[in-house]
């Protein structure tokens, strides 16, 4: 599959949701991309997961200032039942 955007995309979110940091700076190396690349790639995650509420509850791409990267915050993305 490779280095497309959508690849980069999703596995962003899967590093995130195994709890990973995600450091803009650091996946921009790693991927040979620019760290614009990475913000938007952040962004475009963000934008469905506020867009997609009903499917992943409060769920979350925060960032802190203070660890200069990006957390996965969840708040009922899956239930028991699920």
């Amino acid at each position: 599959m490779g280095n497309t955007k959508q690849y980069r995309v999703l596995e962003i979110f899967f590093r995130a949701l195994r709890g990973e940091n995600i450091s803009v700076q650091e996946l921009a190396n790693e991927y040979g991309v620019s760290t614009k690349s990475i913000a938007r790639n952040i962004s475009d995650l963000k934008n469905f997961l506020a867009d997609h509420r009903e499917l992943v509850g409060n769920t979350e791409l925060q960032y802190s200032y203070s660890d200069k990267c990006y957390r996965l915050f969840m708040d009922e993305f899956l239930s028991s039942k699920e």
